[in-house]
């Protein structure tokens, strides 16, 4: 699966960053962390020539004393695959199972 990881100087873009995690709500890990990455060259730039919508993946966002490090893909973590073999391994959703909610 493709993955791109970026890294940033916590100097300069840590407290924007601990800002945004501090902002997620107690269910807000429920939606998919995403993210546009654009990619710029000389000729264009103010037009990106290149833009991908990604997911942040289960690594996520690491920091470290000098670096924020965030791992991201264009698989949606949240979303389960659908089984091959579906009576063997049933994928259980908040209609059949309502409790699922709450846990």
């Amino acid at each position: 699966m493709p993955k791109l990881s970026l890294q940033f100087s916590r100097i300069h873009v840590g407290d924007e960053f601990k800002k945004i995690i501090n902002s997620i709500t107690p269910f807000g890990w429920q939606e998919p962390i995403s993210m546009i990455y654009e990619q710029y060259n000389e000729l264009s730039m103010n037009k990106p020539v290149n833009r991908y919508s990604l997911y942040v993946s289960e690594d996520g966002v690491r920091f470290n004393r000098s670096t924020i490090q965030v791992t991201a893909c264009d698989d949606n973590p949240m979303v389960l695959s659908k089984p091959r073999n579906t009576e063997s391994n049933p994928i259980y959703t908040l209609e059949e199972y309502r409790g699922l909610a709450n846990a």
